[in-house]
């Protein structure tokens, strides 16, 4: 709750596969993969949770926030140099057998290794580079993952598909390769509309299993919050009539709620476990701890590797 992305009886992330999470800038993909390390921590404290780093912007209190343990010593992260690297270790990482889920943030951003001499210049590189080594290393892990129990999650952009004819549409970065070995391909897009900004749409590109193509959600995402479970809750009480809106006012009649205002039934649902857990109960769904959002006024520290004197 409040995301089934894998539908049926078995919902929730799928287990030893690989997941490509696809979207623009500030969609929200980064935040969702935090949703998904974190769960996969939560489900399998004996194993490990890794993050790899190729856009170098990792927010350790954030995903901290979100529920990654990256104090703990369960969790690797990894900062590479180039895509190469980034690969390696990923193959590395899947066969240790420690991993229940590996991020890596994000395949758009895979890069070659500099020339040998140390001077290669801005776009140097092979025609192809990035599809070749996705495709030989997907195709050495299509099976580990599973023999590993190990599910892998990579975000990618979606860039405009320049053609001989034109602009047609938008794909995804490195090539054939992600598209054919990701048991599990994502798209997260806006919802356009007034009072809609932190509104997302998950749509399912490409299912293997339990769930189908073409099946959707929609979520909604906050910065500070990651997803924002308690307005999900609202809008399912909404939908199946368990709160009633009149005007500005909504009221949750089988628990005695009335407020003014969607932002002030929030507030009370996020403070109040009382009335989170009893809407919870009416809903029919898990119980969950009301988050509050992560001050953008935090203070912002660099350890000594971060910082140049």
């Amino acid at each position: 709750f409040p995301v089934t992305i894998w539908f049926g009886e078995n919902a929730g992330w799928p287990r030893g596969t690989f997941i490509e999470i696809a979207g623009e800038e500030s969609s929200g993909k980064t935040t969702l993969m935090y949703e998904a390390l974190a769960s996969f921590s939560r489900n399998f404290p004996d194993r490990g949770i890794a993050f790899i780093d190729m856009e170098g912007n990792f927010d350790s209190e954030y995903a901290r926030h979100l529920g990654v343990p990256v104090d703990d010593e369960r969790f690797v992260y990894a900062l590479p140099q180039n895509g190469k690297q980034a690969l390696t270790l990923l193959d590395q990482l899947v066969r240790s057998g420690m991993f229940s889920c590996i991020g890596l943030d994000s395949w758009a951003a895979l890069s070659p290794p500099a020339s040998a001499d140390n001077n290669a210049e801005a776009g140097d590189g092979a025609i192809g580079w990035h599809a070749l080594l996705s495709s030989k290393v997907l195709g050495r892990l299509a099976t580990a993952y599973k023999a590993h129990d190990c599910t892998v999650i990579t975000s990618n952009q979606l860039r405009v598909n320049i053609t001989p004819m034109g602009a047609r549409g938008t794909i995804t970065t490195g090539g054939r390769a992600i598209r054919y070995y990701a048991r599990l391909r994502l798209k997260i897009l806006p919802i356009p509309g007034d009072g809609k900004e932190n509104l997302r749409r998950v749509q399912i590109v490409k299912a293997q299993g339990a769930a189908r193509a073409e099946d959707e959600v929609e979520i909604s995402i906050k910065w500070g919050i990651g997803l924002d479970r308690v307005d999900s809750l609202i809008t399912m009480g909404l939908a199946q009539k368990h709160i009633i809106a009149a005007g500005a006012w909504l009221q949750i009649p089988a628990l005695g709620v009335k407020v003014q205002g969607r932002n002030n039934l929030a507030e009370t649902i996020r403070g109040d476990q009382s009335v989170r857990d009893g809407l919870c109960n009416l809903l029919g769904v898990a119980k969950f701890d009301g988050r509050y959002p992560l001050s953008r006024k935090r203070k912002i520290t660099f350890s000594e590797a971060e910082t140049t004197p």
